[in-house]
């Protein structure tokens, strides 16, 4: 299993299009350092895999980037797995579902997710709901605002620019999986493509009848990647701190893959987008979403790290 998507041209010319950026690794001013951009706004090194939410693997860094761990500028990475000859923090897990140890979806959880599974596709099929998967347009309007408002007021997180998808879906890079009743958005995720692997990145649901319609999409995701000949389902990178989300994602018996923040320098505190800065995210909630929606691309490459 290796995440590739870092090392595409076509991929990090998105995220610098979208993020004003210039590609550093791409126009090959670098030497002895690590897959970065540097934003033309604001002056300043960006490395971005917090903000996609999954991270190459310690191997692929080993092998494709010369590590001057001797150097004056600090520098940090968080991967899959520990890098060499750094400081290494443990700050998540990843978890990962092989596809190829389905063989039979239906009873391949455990009993009670194997239960509730079914339990949401009848409630589907009760509701008449309607699903699809594509790599179209069609919905990405109502995902966006959706997506706008819950990341403001429920999760206080910042969230990307409608760009970054548009560009994503033009480029034949991710697919966007819906459920859907008489035109309505009701719940929504955006997978990115990786070779033998698909990134589960971004999912918003509404408050629907007790439905669990991202439970519902994922399970109906899984069974379509698979046939896709897709390897791995990666359920996305969980912080430490954010245990409840975590044991959710377990019920899908994935494998579990550490993540670590590799650095040049002793990692005191570090950004945890799930715990850090509560009364700052307070307030950002209270802001209106229109002005988040315009403001997220200078935002994002402010705090990354």
């Amino acid at each position: 299993m290796k995440f590739e998507l870092y090392n595409s041209k076509l991929f990090r010319s998105i995220l610098a299009e979208t993020y004003y950026l210039n590609d550093i690794l791409q126009n090959r001013l670098i030497s002895n350092s690590l897959p970065l951009f540097e934003s033309k706004l604001f002056f300043k090194k960006v490395n971005f895999h917090l903000p996609i939410g999954f991270n190459q693997t310690s191997n692929l860094i080993e092998q494709n980037y010369n590590i001057d761990i001797g150097g004056n500028k600090k520098f940090s990475i968080s991967t899959l797995g520990k890098v060499k000859n750094l400081f290494n923090k443990k700050i998540g897990i990843n978890p990962i579902i092989n596809l190829e140890k389905i063989n039979d979806f239906e009873n391949h959880f455990s009993k009670n997710h194997n239960q509730n599974i079914r339990t949401e596709i009848n409630k589907f099929r009760r509701e008449n709901l309607s699903f699809s998967i594509n790599k179209d347009e069609y919905w990405l309007e109502q995902f966006y605002n959706l997506m706008a408002y819950q990341y403001t007021k429920s999760h206080m997180m910042v969230f990307q620019p409608k760009k970054l998808f548009k560009l994503f879906l033009e480029n034949d890079l991710c697919y966007l999986a819906t459920v859907s009743k008489g035109g309505i958005l009701l719940a929504g995720a955006i997978f990115l493509e990786d070779d033998d692997v698909i990134h589960y990145n971004w999912g918003v649901r509404k408050n629907y009848k007790n439905l669990n319609l991202l439970t519902y999409i994922i399970a109906n995701s899984i069974l379509f990647f698979k046939n896709k000949k897709f390897n791995y389902f990666d359920l996305g990178a969980t912080p430490l701190s954010d245990v409840k989300l975590l044991y959710h994602k377990m019920k899908w018996r994935p494998d579990l893959h550490e993540i670590f923040l590799n650095s040049n320098y002793k990692v005191i505190d570090y950004l945890d987008l799930n715990s850090s800065k509560n009364f700052q995210r307070k307030i950002y909630s209270n802001l209106p979403v229109g002005l988040n929606k315009s403001i997220m691309k200078y935002l994002i490459p402010l705090l990354i790290r």
